[in-house]
């Protein structure tokens, strides 16, 4: 799956948010995208979701997902969920049990036998590195789950529908040691069969596990490139400060 953004703006309420973004984002990689609090990132996720698509949010340009427009009349929300997923950065835990709450989006688009279901939870509760926690509890109560489990198991709930491009909005900063390793382990293994898209702050993380690098500023593309190129020979000082400082004067 590609991925391609043209001239896209943003205004809510009048106000610019995101202003002429061209990016595209390819299959087999892990685009990080970084920069200041307020820059737009997390409000470009959501436009490739069209998760704030209202009458008050005004979009220009176009955002194509396998040749055709996101924003067309005939692409339905549904199609789009179940192709783009997206983990923010606080979990969202349905008052469910845990298996419920993995099944809540899978079993809207298909039919499955009990049988068919029961797999399809172990297996994507082992593939985030979580089955082994709650394999005695998957009826119990997912709130009852640590922030980093509940994390994992929303991760989880996103994969369940297989979408083949992922988008995280900061889907570490609130966890433990251990579920963030786990996350960015999942992560590099995922790239294999999809794309993925990550806001991050940490820009050490962003080295770990980034494909590609977009550094935004006030709602506008600094500079993008290869991991490789950005944290060794970026070419414009704002990227060089904040790469270094997470600072900048943009």
């Amino acid at each position: 799956m590609k991925i391609t953004i043209n001239n896209l703006c943003l205004k809510i309420a009048n106000q610019t948010i995101l202003k002429n973004l061209n990016l595209s984002f390819q299959q087999g990689e892990v685009t990080c995208i970084v920069g200041p609090s307020g820059s737009g990132k997390s409000s470009l996720l959501r436009t490739l979701n069209r998760i704030d698509s209202n009458k008050n949010y005004k979009y220009s340009g176009d955002v194509i997902l396998d040749n055709k427009s996101i924003f067309a009349k005939d692409y339905s929300l549904e199609q789009l969920r179940k192709q783009v997923g997206m983990v923010f950065q606080k979990p969202c835990i349905f008052p469910f049990s845990i298996t419920k709450n993995i099944l809540f989006g899978a079993k809207h688009h298909e039919k499955m036998t009990a049988y068919q279901a029961e797999k399809l939870v172990i297996d994507k509760l082992k593939q985030v590195a979580l089955y082994e926690e709650v394999r005695d509890r998957l009826d119990q109560s997912a709130l009852e789950l640590s922030i980093g489990q509940q994390q994992r198991l929303c991760l989880a709930r996103t994969l369940a529908v297989n979408p083949q491009l992922l988008l995280l909005d900061e889907p570490t900063s609130a966890l433990d040691p251990y579920s963030s390793g786990a996350l960015e382990r999942f992560v590099v293994d995922f790239k294999k069969q999809g794309t993925v898209v990550f806001v991050t702050h940490n820009i050490a993380q962003a080295k770990r596990i980034a494909d590609h690098v977009v550094f935004i500023c006030n709602g506008e593309v600094i500079e993008s490139g290869s991991a490789e190129k950005m944290f060794s020979c970026s070419t414009t000082d704002q990227t060089k400060q904040y790469l270094n400082t997470q600072t900048c004067d943009c």
